[in-house]
């Protein structure tokens, strides 16, 4: 044995002879057995001391042998002991690096050994610094083993793990188990996932499950990797369902499919998808009845696609696509106004549609609003439309919209449900003008499905349109005026009562002379120049 050779050489020229000479401390993050040859020259292997803590694999099971291990004084108290705190006999440190808030440690028999009284004990802080006992346990497993369910852990933390006989007539062989699985590893644990919102799904803690339904559109039909389960109830008649890779490299290939049934023993495939794109992430849309509870389970194709992802859930997904071509708001998602009120986005007024995204209340910002500022070279007829997901209000307004300045106007403003559409419309003089939109309630995201479309379009204001009389007030006698031209052509686009200029005076003109009843008009532009 050349190796031991060396090792009896340094020891014999002074060189300090350890049990690290025989295991380098970088060994420590990858699993390992007790050291033969240490046992062999007499040396505590290695785990014997918290400085040299084995490291323990999530979702595993290591024999313990605590006949090569020993007892040592300044080996913290088990505080659970019964009959008392005190130290156990021959004792093994373990440690493991938390991959969620939970975990469970269990001690169990080896075939055919005669031991079975553990303790157990789980600490955090520094390796051979001080550390805090946060569970202890002497006998809660089956007989006299022990078991210990962990909760509120730091994700990335260490923790360290002591493991040690009752008595010295317990010295034995165990078995130690840590099981870092989520609550979502199982149907049962399902993630309930809300309306326009993600959760996280780490599938490297999670594990293959002999019950987990095969997923048919997984070629050659069989589960898939590390399964992960979340459940929602539909709120919307038309959902969309998509993972998103977390980790902006490496595999990122998903299965998922949606189940319905009366909870996780009576489930019945709803539908099943491998690849949307050429990422290999999964996508599902949904078409069903507002009530119906759904349960997904996300999956990796493969090892190598084992990682963590978010699953993303949109309701009514394309209400408010935003097409070629439209003018983006200037603000990223999750600032609480696009410019500020003195200025916006600035937007034609000879016709613009706008995509844009707003943001909830956040610290001491408040719901997001978005500006947006044109300006007019002669009184004109403003209509501002909107679509969005989310419940909000928009509005027509003076600019600048500052309320510590002179008094903002609100021209024209009104509400909107969840993907609703609505415009409101009045007629200006010449001027700088601003539209906006704010979120009024509902959760909204930065991950694409809170996105509003909105329309800006102007028309030369025409006063016989609806100040018949030429009062400048719009009143009974004006409307009395406009029912006269109900239902025939025009052929002006400054005549007639044709309001929304379809060639035709109909109830979309009517709707529009309803809504400026009762106020005033703006005197005639001046005649355009020559």
């Amino acid at each position: 044995m050349p190796q031991l050779k060396v090792i009896f050489a340094m020891c014999l020229f002074g060189t300090l002879c350890t049990r690290h000479a025989l295991a380098d401390e970088t060994t420590k993050v990858a699993a390992r057995e007790p050291d033969a040859v240490t046992a062999q020259l007499g040396f505590p292997p290695p785990g014997d001391e918290r400085c040299d803590a084995i490291f323990l694999n999530c979702n595993s099971t290591v024999q313990s042998d605590l006949t090569e291990f020993t007892s040592n004084a300044s080996d913290p108290a088990f505080t659970c002991r019964f009959g008392g705190s005190g130290r156990g006999f021959n004792t093994a440190w373990y440690f493991f690096i938390a991959q969620g808030p939970t975990a469970a440690l269990s001690t169990g028999p080896v075939s055919g050994g005669p031991a079975d009284d553990t303790l157990l004990g789980v600490y955090s802080g520094n390796d051979c610094g001080v550390v805090t006992q946060i569970a202890c346990d002497d006998d809660s497993g089956p007989g006299a083993f022990s078991s210990v369910n962990l909760t509120g852990l730091t994700t990335g933390s260490t923790y360290f793990v002591q493991l040690a006989a009752f008595g010295a007539s317990d010295v034995g062989t165990y078995s130690l188990s840590l099981d870092c699985r989520p609550v979502y590893d199982e149907c049962a644990g399902a993630l309930p996932l809300a309306c326009n919102s993600s959760v996280e799904v780490n599938l490297g803690i999670c594990t293959p499950n002999a019950s987990d339904p095969v997923i048919p559109c997984n070629v050659p039909f069989v589960p898939g990797i590390n399964t992960a389960w979340v459940k929602f109830t539909a709120s919307h008649p038309s959902i969309r369902l998509t993972t998103i890779a977390t980790n902006g490299a490496g595999s990122d290939d998903t299965l998922m499919e949606a189940f319905i049934g009366t909870g996780c023993g009576g489930l019945t495939l709803f539908a099943c998808n491998d690849n949307f794109d050429s990422t290999g992430l999964s996508q599902l849309v949904i078409n069903t009845e507002v009530g119906r509870e759904f349960w997904v389970m996300v999956a990796a194709r493969t090892l190598a696609d084992v990682d963590k992802y978010r699953v993303l859930l949109e309701c009514n997904p394309d209400c408010a696509t935003c097409p070629p071509g439209a003018v983006q708001e200037n603000e990223a998602c999750g600032f609480s106004t696009n410019g500020v009120c003195t200025s916006g986005t600035p937007v034609s007024c000879a016709g613009a549609t706008i995509c844009g995204s707003l943001s909830p209340a956040f610290g001491s910002l408040p719901n997001d609003i978005d500006f947006y500022t044109f300006t007019l070279d002669v009184a004109s007829v403003v209509d501002w439309c909107v679509l969005s997901p989310q419940p909000v209000s928009f509005a027509i307004t003076s600019f600048p919209f500052c309320p510590t300045s002179a008094p903002p106007i609100i021209y024209a403003s009104a509400s909107l449900n969840s993907c609703e559409s609505g415009c409101v419309s009045y007629v200006v003089p010449a001027g700088t003008y601003m539209v906006g939109i704010a979120l009024e309630s509902g959760s909204a995201t930065c991950d694409g499905a809170n996105n509003y479309t909105a329309t800006l379009s102007t028309s030369i204001y025409c006063p016989g349109n609806l100040n018949e009389e030429f009062d400048y007030a719009i009143d009974t006698a004006d409307l009395v005026r406009f029912l006269g031209h109900f239902g025939q052509p025009v052929f002006s686009d400054c005549s007639g009562a044709d309001l929304v200029r379809d060639g035709v005076v109909d109830t979309r003109d009517l709707v529009r002379m309803l809504a400026r009843f009762g106020g005033l008009c703006l005197p005639p532009p001046p005649p355009p120049k020559p």
